[in-house]
């Protein structure tokens, strides 16, 4: 089970490309899409909880899973979702997309 359902309560810190920070979620683990346009999609899969959506996109390596927590550096902002390079882990080095809500500073 992937348990990536998350909730899109949003967060009043200010970062910028450059900060530190972790990745989190109401999840056990945080979907990074690679490519911003493929974002609306995936993280509707992950809001909504479908878990099989989830892993066809990770599949066809439009997304990869991260753990809830994860350290990441901001490479890009936008006004409502963020390009973050992962720093640890599995992933370390991957870059991709991910909602501002799901972004903490460190």
């Amino acid at each position: 089970m992937l348990l990536i359902g998350c909730d899109s309560a949003p967060d009043t810190s200010t970062f910028h490309s450059g900060s530190h920070v972790t990745l989190q979620c109401s999840a056990n683990n945080v979907v990074v899409a690679r490519r911003k346009e493929e974002l609306d999609r995936i993280t509707e899969f992950a809001v909504g909880n479908d878990e099989k959506g989830i892993a066809l996109e990770v599949i066809a390596d439009r997304a990869f899973i991260v753990p809830n927590g994860t350290k990441s550096t901001v490479t890009s902002v936008s006004y409502t979702v963020s390009q973050v390079r992962i720093e640890e882990g599995d992933m370390e080095n991957q870059s991709g997309w991910i909602p501002n809500e799901w972004i903490k500073l460190q």
